[in-house]
């Protein structure tokens, strides 16, 4: 299998992760990286604010499944614009329960066509649930729910 090199100058950055920068998060590996853009950088920035908004841009199918949760109404339009069906698509029928709310996926497969308007939400996605849908569940806060899913485990494990 012949490696993929991607050029410094066609990205407008180097895909390889930065670890001088390094946070803690997880770097999701180089795969099909993005070229940078003044608004991709800009959306990039506010779905991936705990270091280097390039290192969300390594990897498009992190990238687009991150924006499905965390982009905003006019970003989110941006990017249908800019990203073809065929890669929505590829990315929702690659994601698992769980790695984004049920309501974004629910969304995206209206958006994208590949469930007609009206459906319910496909099971397994009911029986796994994200950390959104929870918030948005219970209406509390991000924060509160959060602590409340730690403790309710800690008690499970003690």
């Amino acid at each position: 299998m012949q490696t993929k090199t991607y050029s410094v100058n066609t990205l407008g950055y180097d895909p390889r992760p930065e670890v001088s920068t390094w946070r803690g998060t997880p770097i999701p590996p180089v795969e099909n990286p993005i070229p940078a853009t003044p608004e991709l950088e800009r959306i990039a920035r506010y779905m991936w604010w705990n270091g280097d908004p390039r290192t969300i841009l390594r990897n498009r199918r992190k990238f687009l499944a991150q924006s499905m949760d965390w982009a905003t109404d006019d970003d989110f339009k941006l990017l249908w614009e800019k990203f073809p069906r065929e890669e929505w698509v590829a990315v929702l029928q690659s994601l698992r329960p769980g790695e984004v709310s049920s309501r974004s996926y629910l969304l995206c497969m209206l958006v994208s066509g590949l469930l007609p308007p009206g459906s319910p939400i496909p099971s397994e996605w009911r029986e796994v649930r994200h950390i959104k849908d929870k918030v948005y569940e219970h209406r509390r806060p991000l924060w509160e729910v959060r602590d409340a899913l730690a403790a309710a485990r800690m008690k499970r494990t003690s």
